[in-house]
Order: structure tokens, then sequence, then C-alpha cells
């Protein structure tokens, strides 16, 4: 069996992240429930919208840690993960860029740091040669 391991360094490393989002960011979204229907259902689209992202996130990190083994099309599957995380970072950087109140947000909010880490792990994995 072939390991590429910058594939299975970044898979690893999406399963820290998700495990991070699901238990420690998951708890700070559900505290702040709203009171008034209007507020609580804006709050439910973004419970919603953060556990889409939970979901890329264990999507990204059984897709890698599998592909890292033996798989015919492995090129292919991290050439997409990296552009999807580097999608996902240039959007977090630009959301903390137009709506920021400070530069301690581009810091405290480091999610878009993150991507652009996990995108060159999986493009660096799709550059090892498949045997």
């Amino acid at each position: 069996m072939v390991l590429n391991k910058a594939a299975l360094t970044t898979g690893g490393f999406f399963v820290l992240v998700f495990g991070v989002h699901t238990f420690m960011g998951g708890q700070e979204v559900l505290q702040f429930r709203p009171e008034n229907v209007a507020a609580h259902q804006n709050w439910l689209m973004k419970v919603g919208a953060f556990h889409l992202v939970t979901i890329d996130l264990l999507v990204l990190a059984v897709g890698l840690i599998y592909a890292s083994l033996k798989f015919p099309y492995r090129q292919r599957i991290y050439r997409s993960v990296a552009g999807l995380c580097f999608l996902y970072g240039i959007s977090w950087f630009l959301q903390v860029a137009l709506w920021q109140q400070g530069r301690q947000d581009f810091w405290m909010l480091p999610q878009w740091v993150l991507f652009f880490l996990a995108g060159l792990g999986a493009w660096v994995a799709s550059l090892k040669k498949p045997s």
C-alpha cells in the first residue's frame, strides 16, 4: 500500500479541526439562542450554516485520508480539495476584511489561515506522482 503522507497529514489536520469545530464551536453557537421569533429564525439559519461547514470538514477529512491510500484518481481529489480550501480561505479573508472592527480580527478569527494551510497541504499531496 502506498501512502501519501501530505494527504494523510492534511486529512488528520481536518479531523482535528472537525473536532474543535464540533465540540467547542458548537457550544458557543448554541449559547446565543434568542427569544423573539424573527431573531430565532435568523439564529436557526446561522446554526444550519454552522453544521453545513461541520459536514464539509468531515467530508474533507475522510476524503483525504481515504485518498491517501492507493486510490486511482487521488490527484484530482487532492487538487479539488486544495481548490475548495483556497476558496474557503479567500472567502473567509474577504469577510473579515470587509466587516472587521480592527486588525485584531484577522488574528482572532484565523480560519482563513487554516484553510490556506490545508489547501497548501492538499496541493503538495497532488504533486506526488501516483504509483
